[in-house]
């Protein structure tokens, strides 16, 4: 599936997609990573994304592993890279 057709079963995933990108990575010592991977405030991109594709999705059409892999990358990129953050 493509990510035009993945977001049309599971419109949410606009809503992530919005939330990455409204990311201020204007600050220092930015890390992508840890918005992706943990956050102390709630929620990180990648748990929120395994509760609507992959798995943990209520649409059956999307519990796939080639699904969550393809939103996975896609919604990744969408991060602004790291900057002197210490993790690469």
């Amino acid at each position: 599936m493509t990510i035009p057709e993945i977001f049309n079963l599971e419109p949410r995933l606009k809503q992530l997609e919005d939330d990455i990108q409204a990311v201020d990575s204007d600050v220092p010592n930015f890390c992508a990573n840890h918005l992706w991977y943990r956050t102390l405030d709630g929620p990180n991109f990648k748990a929120r994304m395994g509760q609507l594709v992959g798995w943990f999705s209520d649409n059956p059409a999307l519990q796939s592993h080639d699904t969550y892999s393809t939103v996975y990358h896609y919604l990744y990129k969408q991060l602004p890279h790291c900057k002197d953050c210490g993790c690469w």
